[in-house]
């Protein structure tokens, strides 16, 4: 269980803190949080496009949408950083 718990410290609390101190920045600057994974890449480099929403903040991998066989615990810290991502968005658009 320590190692769950170093990965959900890494992908998912530590992505939070560090959006939690810069959130005020983003509010006023009405800037953009970003998180490109491999798959965000491969997707910008061969079909010019992104599977990315336009908004302010963009954060996840596909691994959190996607299930592979011995990934779940990893896929659990990006589903989980898909869901904050997307209440985060729906929480600061009043602010735009």
């Amino acid at each position: 269980m320590d190692e769950v718990r170093d990965l959900f410290e890494t992908n998912v609390f530590d992505v939070m803190s560090v959006t939690q101190e810069f959130l005020k920045l983003l509010i006023t600057s009405e800037g953009l949080i970003v998180n490109i994974g491999k798959f965000h890449i491969l997707a910008l480099l061969f079909f010019k496009t992104t599977s990315l929403s336009l908004g302010r903040v963009v954060l996840g991998s596909v691994a959190g949408a996607v299930p592979v066989s011995f990934n779940s615990i990893y896929a659990a810290t990006k589903g989980a950083l898909h869901s904050f991502a997307n209440t985060l968005r729906q929480e600061i658009s009043p602010f735009k």
